[in-house]
């Protein structure tokens, strides 16, 4: 079974913040669009610095994947 979550639900300000941080990864190259039926949901915590943090809840690949 493909590990597959339903997104979490997000703010409208939060969806900004979070397709700002998506364009920046897609510009830098650290991410690239996909076409498998995989989904991670993601999450914006803050810091203790009072910035926002850009996070992936990876449990459901992390509960599939087998271990050397």
């Amino acid at each position: 079974m493909l590990p597959y979550k339903k997104p979490y639900l997000i703010l409208k300000d939060e969806l900004l913040v979070i397709k700002k941080y998506i364009n920046e990864y897609l510009n830098k190259g650290f991410i690239h669009p996909s076409m498998l039926l995989i989904a991670a949901p993601i999450l914006l915590a803050k810091k203790l610095t009072g910035g926002i943090r850009f996070c992936v809840n990876y449990k459901g690949l992390n509960a599939i994947t087998i271990k050397n």
